[in-house]
C-alpha cells in the first residue's frame, strides 16, 4: 500500500478495499472448499459402501451357486446309490429264480412254486425295464460334471459360473423326485443349518436308507 505526503499531509495512493469486504469473501471461499472436500469424502464413503455392498451381495450369490452345485451332486450320488442297491436285488432275485433250490421246491409244491416263479419273473422284467445299470452311469457321470464345476468356484465369477450350470443342467438324467428333498438334507447338514431341514415322509425316509 503507497502513500503520498505532498503538502504536510499523507493520503491514500489508491483507495484501499475494506477489510469488511475481503474477509466475508476469504471466509466464503474457505467455506466452499470445505463443503467441497466433505461431499468429495462422502462420495468417496458413498462409492465404498456401494462397492461393498456389491461384494457382499456377488458373495451371497456365490454361495447360493455353490450349494445348487452341491445339491445336485448330492442328488445324483443318492440317485446313483439307490440304483445300484436296486440292482444288487434283482440280480439276486434273478439268480435265485434260476437255483437248484427253487426247482427242488418246484417238484414238491407245484402250486406255490408256480407262483413264486412267476414274482421272479416279474421282477427280472423291472429288472429290463428300468435298467438300473444306465442309471448309474448316467448319475456318476453327473457327479463327476458337478464335481469339476465346484473345483471352479472360487476362480470364476459369478456370471460365468451361473452360466456353466445352466449348462450342465441340460444334460441331466432323470431324477427320482422323493430323493430331493434327502439331498437337500444333506447339504444343509453339511452347511451346520439344521433348523432349514425338511420332514420327510416315512417313504422318503425308506428311500433314503436305500439311498
Amino acid at each position: 500500500m503507497m502513500y503520498s505526503c505532498a503538502d504536510g499531509g499523507c493520503e491514500k495512493a489508491y483507495n484501499e478495499i475494506p477489510r469488511s469486504e475481503v474477509a466475508p469473501a476469504t471466509t466464503a471461499g474457505a467455506e466452499a472448499e470445505a463443503q467441497t472436500a466433505q461431499a468429495r469424502a462422502a462420495g468417496s464413503g458413498a462409492r465404498a459402501a456401494s462397492q461393498a455392498e456389491r461384494e457382499i451381495a456377488m458373495d451371497n450369490t456365490k454361495e447360493d451357486l455353490q450349494f445348487n452345485l452341491r445339491y445336485a451332486q448330492r442328488l445324483c450320488q443318492r440317485t446313483a446309490r439307490f440304483y445300484r442297491r436296486l440292482q444288487t436285488a434283482l440280480t439276486f432275485i434273478s439268480l435265485l429264480a434260476g437255483s437248484s433250490a427253487v426247482a427242488a421246491l418246484a417238484a414238491q409244491m407245484p402250486v406255490p412254486s408256480a407262483w413264486l416263479l412267476a414274482g421272479f419273473a416279474v421282477f427280472g422284467c423291472v429288472n429290463l425295464a428300468i435298467r438300473p445299470a444306465d442309471k448309474i452311469a448316467a448319475n456318476e457321470a453327473d457327479v463327476r460334471k458337478y464335481g469339476a464345476l465346484l473345483a471352479k468356484v472360487n476362480a470364476t465369477d459369478v456370471a460365468t459360473l451361473q452360466q456353466m450350470l445352466d449348462e450342465a443342467r441340460l444334460s441331466d438324467t432323470s431324477e427320482i423326485e422323493p430323493l430331493r428333498p434327502i439331498a437337500y438334507n444333506d447339504v444343509v447338514l453339511e452347511i451346520a443349518e439344521p433348523e432349514a431341514l425338511i420332514p420327510l415322509s416315512p417313504m422318503q425316509k425308506l428311500m433314503g436308507a436305500l439311498a
